[in-house]
């Protein structure tokens, strides 16, 4: 009787395919993980916006939007102070505005009609703020008396380098 067990290279060759295979698991799941994680935050965040929107105008007061990048959170502010509410943003995800000091935290105050005092953009990057994904933007400039909130998605991931204000480098979502 004569018996055969493996080559060396058969047994590499299977460990490659193997191997192969796990490396190419892993990055689809850690795509399609990241891709929840940026429609989590988008929704969330023009869902909490168009809130205080509603709020202010409901109440026709003034409130104010705290958008805290070194706390990871956005904070709904009575004029006194009070927090009526907090949005916890996700760790795994990095931002900025467009801003002069583009990752410093911001606040901006609504109107009694419930517009904001001056419009704002939110960017959605990788945690090390390499790569440029998405951006909220929020503009006060139109005849209606609520902002307009857009949601844009970098045509191709872009390098924070890269020149992000152009708007063709952008397309909007619905």
């Amino acid at each position: 009787m004569n018996k055969r067990g493996y080559t060396i290279i058969e047994v590499l060759l299977f460990l490659g395919l193997v191997s192969m295979f796990f490396c190419f698991t892993a990055y689809s799941m850690e795509k399609r993980k990241r891709a929840e994680s940026f429609g989590k935050v988008k929704t969330d965040l023009s869902l909490f916006i168009r809130k205080i929107q509603k709020y202010g105008f409901q109440n026709e007061s003034e409130y104010y939007l705290e958008f805290s990048f070194s706390g990871k959170k956005v904070i709904f502010r009575e004029k006194d102070g009070e927090v009526i509410e907090e949005l916890k943003l996700p760790e795994n995800i990095g931002y900025f505005s467009n801003n002069s000091d583009k990752k410093a935290d911001f606040s901006r105050k609504t109107t009694k009609n419930g517009n904001f005092d001056k419009g704002f953009s939110i960017f959605l990057t990788d945690r090390n703020m390499g790569k440029i994904y998405y951006k909220i933007s929020v503009s006060t400039v139109n005849t209606m008396k609520y902002p307009v909130i857009s949601i844009y998605k970098a045509k191709k991931p872009m390098k924070s380098e890269e020149n992000y204000l152009d708007y063709n480098l952008w397309n909007e979502e619905l």
